[in-house]
């Protein structure tokens, strides 16, 4: 079973994961003392969970009425289709004749599936605007930035909740990897993963960066290559975090 069905098995409570096993190359915590890490030059930011409030509860509820069962629903989620389209290797048409036949509604049209899948990201975390806005009067715009798995769908529906434009957003289908892909080695013996991406194009060493995300396993992904890490709970959580490591005043 791969990291990422692990990761959406665990959010349906099919899986629990083994959170002893990390990344391969992870250093153990005791190596790297919280008091000696750099103040990260750069700073990502997650979106799913973190600034977006979302529930797949919102899908299951407008199949539901269309007499999909829910079990039915939560394969949407699983299907290597709905993967790679955040990845951006398939089109929209490809995801949604998979989808089509995954929960069994050969009618339903392109339109409609795409309104029931976008309606379940449907609002703001509270507190993490205003957040944001504390952070990037310390750090500027141009030392911020949002690191998500989403789609051209995905991607949209955000623009319409939160207002990110003096900000850079590195998304999943532009990248072609999600955050936890296995890393993979090119046809030059280049290693390849969404994080070494995002380091190439920062220009930064990972220890330079801090990456704030909710998924245990995307920060394990990142922890694994060095990168400085705060996994989100909720908005007081993350600005008392960020207070110990003075990214923000008292």
């Amino acid at each position: 079973m791969s990291g990422i069905e692990q990761e959406k098995l665990q959010h349906f409570g099919i899986y629990k994961p083994d959170t002893t096993i990390l990344h391969p190359s992870k250093r153990s915590p005791e190596s790297v003392p919280e008091a000696r890490q750099p103040e990260p030059r750069a700073l990502l930011f997650d979106l799913g969970h973190v600034f977006l409030d979302a529930s797949y509860n919102i899908i299951y509820q407008a199949l539901g009425e269309r007499g999909v069962v829910r079990e039915k629903t939560k394969l949407i989620f699983t299907t290597d289709e709905y993967d790679d389209f955040a990845r951006g290797k398939i089109d929209e048409r490809t995801l949604c004749d998979a989808l089509r036949t995954v929960v069994g509604l050969p009618d339903i049209t392109d339109e409609e599936i795409r309104e029931i899948h976008d309606s379940h990201i449907f609002g703001l975390v509270p507190g993490m605007v205003e957040l944001l806005e504390k952070v990037t009067q310390k750090y500027g715009a141009g030392s911020i930035f949002f690191v998500t798995d989403a789609c051209d769908w995905q991607i949209a529906r955000q623009q319409q909740l939160i207002d990110l434009s003096i900000y850079r957003v590195i998304a999943s289908n532009k990248v072609g990897m999600l955050k936890s892909d296995p890393e993979t080695v090119d046809n030059q013996g280049q290693r390849r993963s969404f994080f070494f991406s995002v380091l190439e194009e920062l220009k930064l060493q990972p220890q330079e960066v801090l990456l704030i995300d909710d998924s245990p396993e995307k920060i394990a992904t990142a922890d694994g290559y060095g990168i400085q890490t705060i996994q989100f709970t909720n908005k007081n959580q993350l600005e008392t975090d960020l207070k110990k490591r003075n990214i923000l005043g008292n």
